[in-house]
């Protein structure tokens, strides 16, 4: 399905597996949501040709789906994710808000908790 792909507030969505591409912009506001169910994402894919924002969706999916977007893309808020390749295009930047790493993610940036302490140098 092609389509410029616009998710409103209030929204909720299940991509049943269907492809969608989007020329423009891609926005997944607050208070969107897609389906709940487990595998809601399973087998979709999503091409956005411009930038890509999503703020506190539950991604869930049992099975890969990929994301590809050529512009800038950030996931804000409290948001989950789980088997998506977005390994295509430009990685999804989630480093600020506290996305769910669900695991089998790829493309993704994800908060780092690692804290580098500076190496202390002692004279003998």
């Amino acid at each position: 399905m092609a389509t410029d792909f616009q998710l409103d507030t209030g929204d909720v969505f299940d991509p049943m597996g269907d492809t969608f591409t989007d020329i423009n912009d891609s926005d997944w506001p607050a208070g969107s949501d897609f389906a709940v169910d487990a595998d809601a994402m399973n087998g979709c894919s999503w091409i956005v040709g411009g930038n890509f924002t999503a703020d506190g969706q539950d991604l869930n999916a049992t099975a890969s789906w990929v994301l590809t977007v050529t512009g800038t893309a950030i996931a804000s808020g409290i948001g989950n994710v789980e088997y998506c390749d977005a390994s295509g295009g430009t990685e999804i930047d989630a480093s600020a808000g506290p996305w769910v790493d669900g695991e089998n993610n790829s493309g993704w940036k994800f908060f780092d908790s690692t804290i580098q302490l500076p190496v202390m140098q002692v004279a003998i």
